[in-house]
């Protein structure tokens, strides 16, 4: 079963273009500052985060629920609930505001497989790290 089938309150508050590939093109702010960042969200309410710092990449599953247009998931590396707001400045492009400052994501391809990187199947908020160019 799917996330939005399962959502209380109905398929059409979750935004569907959400579900899909993203790639960080730039960000604001003293947020993360990896050489690459990469979201995948699924729609079955998880989704996969995996950063880079240009040698080794770190991906981690993770579960996620939005309430209106914010994105809700803990992170076992930051600890606590993360709270992001969403905008999509157009379909292609998918801003996150944090508390730190926002990030801006372009739908596209898994960058880290194109370099190297593998994917991983762990399960939720365990993470792995794949050496780049292996």
């Amino acid at each position: 079963m799917r996330l939005r089938d399962l959502w209380p309150f109905g398929r059409a508050t979750i935004d569907p273009r959400l579900f899909d590939w993203w790639h960080r093109v730039d960000s604001e702010g003293p947020v993360d500052s990896y050489a690459q960042m990469e979201l995948e969200l699924r729609d079955d309410g998880t989704m996969l985060h995996a950063v880079s710092d240009g040698n080794t990449w770190r991906i981690v599953e993770l579960t996620y629920r939005i309430d209106g247009a914010v994105l809700m998931f803990a992170h076992p590396s930051i600890g606590g609930q993360n709270r992001m707001r969403f905008k999509f400045e157009h379909d292609n492009l998918l801003r996150l505001d944090t508390q730190n400052g926002c990030v801006w994501y372009e739908r596209g391809s898994r960058q880290r497989r194109a370099s190297g990187g593998q994917s991983t199947s762990s399960s939720s908020a365990t993470s792995s790290q794949a050496p780049q160019g292996q």
